[in-house]
């Protein structure tokens, strides 16, 4: 089981690289065309990636995550997506751990109804 729910489960996998993706909000905009309600979603994504050097070894993960996370721009009802934050880290116990966070504001339309 690689998919988990809630941070505490994370410490149990022992294999890398590991992304954890957080949905942090989901808030109204204004603007959206009648019947449809424009909206922001901020995401998180955690990885985690052993290496010789730990800032270097979520380099390869991060780029095939922002790659899938642009591709998003393409489905139906995204309006638009950019990264709006990246902040790497290290693990104290294990010094080859490298952490990498990258924050994505992603805007999109849907249906009033459905809201």
């Amino acid at each position: 089981e690689r998919v988990v729910r809630g941070l505490s489960r994370i410490d149990q996998f022992d294999e890398f690289p590991l992304i954890a993706l957080y949905q942090k909000t989901d808030i109204p905009m204004p603007g959206g065309p009648l019947g449809l309600a424009n909206r922001l979603l901020q995401v998180e994504l955690e990885i985690l990636a052993e290496g010789d050097v730990p800032h270097a070894a979520c380099d390869a993960t991060l780029a095939a995550a922002h790659a899938a996370m642009l591709a998003l721009a393409e489905r139906p009802g995204c309006i638009g997506i950019e990264q709006a934050g990246l902040v790497w880290d290290g693990d104290e116990e294990n010094p080859a751990l490298g952490s990498c966070l990258a924050t994505y504001h992603i805007q999109y339309r849907r249906p009033e109804a459905t809201l």
